[in-house]
């Protein structure tokens, strides 16, 4: 979709007034001559983030086309051609993919003993499986068309994403002698769409060359939630304030017990954001000859963009996290 990236690091005169620290220019792919057709396909196995993940996730783009929910895919079609005396080129591109960014994390907190670095003692350990899918389709349609002494050239730009993670985590706090649950889900989608308009035009004593754009970008995250739960005592007092502890000691020590395991906050969060995004632009560009051996050019323009935004969320929950009232309860 791209033919190169210019970046100019200092403002010189000919670039735009809302280039405060320097201007990167994205120049579009335009058609090849001819008429090319191509096709890119790439699979993965996703089997090493275990086999029941995929139970976990809501949504999958990929069912109505008959592929496999369980992998992984990348599918990138394109079609260009240039017609009438390769005055319109047409370059179109469509890119579907799926991820698997399910993960497994670890955590602990330590601080040293005294001022021995050698020694170290822990304050809470946390495990966390973190299964993730993320879809997302990208599409962009190029139009131009050449003209005598110009050009005229229409971009359509979108994207769509779904990502979707279900998290489970336990959180052993040796300090509190406690030991925590969470388990929550989060999606979030969200939708980009660009339009740009094009036209340059040389005339016989200046150059013009004009653009305007649309921007529309959402975003849902139509209903996080979490849950959590704690266990006091947690059966780890014997580790507080010790020194160099195995991590795997502390969590054979835990006491499993659901009975006395009580509910500490519960939340929902809902987020929406929605911005639209206007530009115009004019520049033109007169050259100034004096002599034979002085030239220069003179360059005019303005600019306008309009932007609106908008921002929703909401916020239900069960109150502040549990504080325990012990430093340390005997297990």
């Amino acid at each position: 979709m791209l033919e190169g990236i210019e970046v100019f690091k200092t403002v010189t005169a000919d670039k735009d007034a809302d280039a405060l620290g320097g201007t990167v220019n994205f120049k579009l792919r335009k058609a090849k001559k001819g008429f090319k057709l191509s096709l890119q396909y790439e699979n993965r196995n996703a089997e090493f983030a275990g086999s029941r993940d995929k139970d976990y996730f809501s949504r999958n783009i990929y069912i109505s086309m008959g592929l496999d929910k369980d992998s992984e895919y990348k599918i990138i079609p394109s079609i260009e051609a240039r017609l009438f005396k390769n005055r319109l080129g047409i370059f179109m591109q469509t890119s579907i993919d799926r991820k698997n960014l399910t993960s497994h994390e670890f955590a602990a907190n330590y601080d040293n003993k005294t001022n021995d670095d050698s020694t170290y003692i822990t304050q809470s350990i946390g495990l966390s499986h973190l299964p993730r899918d993320k879809e997302r389709k990208n599409r962009a349609i190029i139009i131009d068309y050449k003209l005598s002494d110009g050009s005229i050239s229409f971009a359509n730009f979108s994207s769509a994403g779904f990502t979707e993670q279900f998290r489970r985590s336990e959180r052993y706090d040796i300090g509190s002698n406690a030991h925590f649950y969470e388990i929550g889900n989060s999606s979030s989608e969200q939708d980009i769409t660009n339009n740009i308009l094009s036209i340059e035009k040389q005339f016989s004593r200046f150059h013009i060359e004009t653009k305007y754009s649309q921007s529309f970008s959402k975003k849902n995250n139509p209903g996080d939630w979490s849950i959590n739960f704690y266990r006091i005592p947690a059966g780890i007092n014997s580790f507080y304030n010790a020194s160099n502890i195995n991590p795997s000691a502390v969590l054979d020590s835990v006491i499993l017990n659901p009975s006395k395991t009580n509910l500490n906050t519960a939340s929902r969060n809902i987020n929406y954001a929605d911005e639209k995004s206007y530009m115009a632009s004019i520049d033109l560009t007169v050259p100034v000859n004096i002599g034979n051996r002085i030239s220069a050019e003179f360059k005019f323009g303005g600019k306008s963009r309009i932007m609106n935004r908008n921002y929703e969320s909401d916020f239900y929950g069960s109150g502040a996290p549990f504080i325990s009232p012990s430093s340390r309860v005997a297990a």
